[in-house]
């Protein structure tokens, strides 16, 4: 490795700062993004991973301009607090049930055709992701 990237010191180092987490396999990092219909990122936000995603949803949606009519998640935003919350700012909630749900269902299954079609089932946009990912890694390197 040393002839490949002469000057360079490679050892491992410890994860640290205020947006690093504790998660059940060490440490690290939650990237939110909110995208539209069609992938594009609308807002984007970087948290420690302790907290649950329904907690940080909140920091996400704020970084976006305008308001959307519809917020599709997954299981882990199904919470009634969530929900009441998005609906007294106008939006709606399309995510499915969880399993081990004790109150009555708050959405018939029509409104979940949009969590079908959801963006980040195609596996282009994850790849598009990554090689984000990996030129801002290369560029905060150099």
């Amino acid at each position: 490795m040393r002839r490949v990237f002469p000057g360079w010191k490679f050892r491992p180092g410890q994860k640290r700062g205020p947006k690093i987490g504790k998660t059940k396999r060490g440490q690290g990092t939650k990237l939110m993004v909110l995208a539209d219909g069609k992938g594009v990122p609308l807002g984007v936000s970087l948290h420690s991973a302790s907290p649950h995603e329904v907690k940080l949803a909140h920091k996400t949606l704020a970084t976006v301009r305008g308001k959307p009519q519809h917020l599709v998640c997954d299981k882990a935003y199904d919470s009634d607090a969530f929900r009441e919350e998005l609906e007294r700012q106008g939006i709606e909630l399309v995510a499915p049930h969880r399993t081990n749900r004790k109150k009555s269902a708050r959405q018939d299954g029509r409104a979940l055709c949009r969590y079908q079609r959801r963006w980040e089932r195609n596996d282009k946009m994850c790849q598009a992701f990554l090689h984000i990912a990996c030129a801002l890694i290369t560029c905060n390197n150099l």
